[in-house]
């Protein structure tokens, strides 16, 4: 069965359409119409929203993506001393001190604003942050909305959490691996307000 948005673009538009989708989130109904052969426009002001709706108007080729990571990972294996002593300490509670090197590392060299294959990566690396398996970089807690400090700060207490060392490099080439697909059509993503849009 046809996710229920496909069946909206089907339903109400052809091939080569242009879909436009002024509140674009995680940019499904851009990704939906690109590989359904329409063009698809996403728009959203949220810049978490931005870059996944700009992955995935155009998505880079998969080898051009890997390169790039084993490229930061290559730089990073390199760098001595990368200083998390600022970081929030919210923020440092959940992840392991080499996880958050590489974190940190990651957000002062990745382009997403203006590289696709940067705000490729980015996005892999925002699906993989924090979650309940291996398959994630942060600790694991038992849900995935937020949750305020101090009740993270007892929860990891009460149960003897550990951060685990998780190798951020490694694991957003296995998430490539699940998930990556280019539709032939390629959209746009603007970060724009909704009612003075232009081209």
């Amino acid at each position: 069965p046809w996710h229920p948005i496909s069946s909206c673009i089907h339903k109400y538009s052809k091939e080569g359409d242009i879909v436009l989708d002024t509140f674009s989130g995680r940019g499904t109904t851009v990704l939906e119409s690109c590989l359904m052969n329409r063009i698809g426009i996403g728009n959203d002001l949220n810049p978490l929203a931005f870059v996944l709706t700009k992955t995935k108007s155009n998505v880079p080729q998969k080898t051009r993506i890997i390169r790039r990571i084993e490229d930061l990972e290559r730089e990073f294996s390199r760098v001595k001393n990368i200083d998390i002593t600022g970081e929030d300490g919210n923020v440092r509670m959940i992840f392991n001190d080499y996880t958050l090197k590489q974190l940190v590392f990651l957000k002062n060299k990745l382009a997403w604003k203006n590289n696709s294959i940067d705000a490729f990566v980015t996005s892999l690396l925002l699906g993989i942050i924090h979650g309940g398996s291996e398959g994630y970089l942060s600790l694991s807690m038992p849900n995935t909305f937020s949750m305020a400090p101090n009740y993270v700060k007892n929860y990891i207490r009460k149960h003897g959490l550990i951060k685990p060392k998780r190798d951020a490099f490694e694991l957003l080439k296995k998430k490539i691996e699940r998930c990556y697909q280019r539709p032939l059509q390629k959209g746009k993503a603007y970060r724009q307000d909704a009612r003075k849009m232009t081209r």
